[in-house]
């Protein structure tokens, strides 16, 4: 999202943990590394509101005490915006509306601490956003062309995905009992006519609207 959101400026984004590690294997090693001499950042975005195991700022603060923290789970204004969550360890940011809330709040954020860039930072953020509502509508049509009667989960991580469509969820031992109904199952992993879901578990190189996109050609891609 910060990359999304700072391409047209001179700003760098970096990326803190090793990029090989999936997030749930993160905390350790920071668990580890947390006493190691990090470069100087002016900001610190995260989610540590809700995954406090996260959390990167102590660190950050120790090479820079002026360093801003800006939390994309939950703004750090008072009544500021929060995520959706039904589990605060689920993956909340496949739900597309939790998406756009930290992006909204990241695009606050970045413009308060880069006020000389605030212009082109409130342009990218309206693509992006545009971008990823175009996205989450074309799913739902997907689906509804498709004609599937509803999704199963074949990971636990899509489900903040899956509860934003217009599709009931079953279980698996729901839809043995159904077999009348048009399944999609939704998972993580490329397998035959399942919707092979990027749940931003890992860190890759690739844009954040692309990602979502891939997502959307994998949907669309099943016949």
């Amino acid at each position: 999202m910060s990359r999304a959101l700072l391409v047209d400026t001179p700003i760098e984004v970096s990326y803190l943990p090793p990029k090989r590690l999936p997030i749930n294997r993160i905390p350790s090693w920071l668990n580890k590394n947390r006493t190691e001499p990090l470069d100087v950042f002016d900001a610190i975005v995260n989610i540590s509101a809700l995954r406090p195991e996260l959390q990167f700022y102590t660190s950050v603060r120790s090479a820079n005490i002026h360093a801003v923290p800006i939390d994309i789970a939950e703004a750090l204004l008072p009544g500021g915006e929060r995520v959706a969550v039904h589990q605060t360890d689920e993956y909340f940011w496949l739900n597309p509306n939790n998406a756009l809330l930290m992006l909204g709040i990241l695009k606050r954020d970045l413009s308060l601490l880069w006020p000389e860039y605030a212009e082109e930072i409130n342009e990218q953020h309206q693509r992006v956003s545009q971008s990823l509502r175009q996205i989450a509508l074309d799913m739902d049509n997907a689906l509804i062309e498709s004609g599937y009667d509803a999704v199963v989960n074949e990971s636990n991580t899509v489900a903040p995905l899956t509860k934003g469509l217009l599709l009931p969820i079953f279980s698996t031992q729901e839809v043995a009992d159904m077999p009348s109904l048009n399944i999609l199952r939704v998972t993580t992993k490329a397998a035959p006519n399942q919707w092979a879901v990027d749940d931003f578990s890992r860190y890759r190189n690739t844009p954040f609207v692309t990602r979502w996109q891939t997502t959307l050609n994998s949907l669309m891609a099943i016949e």
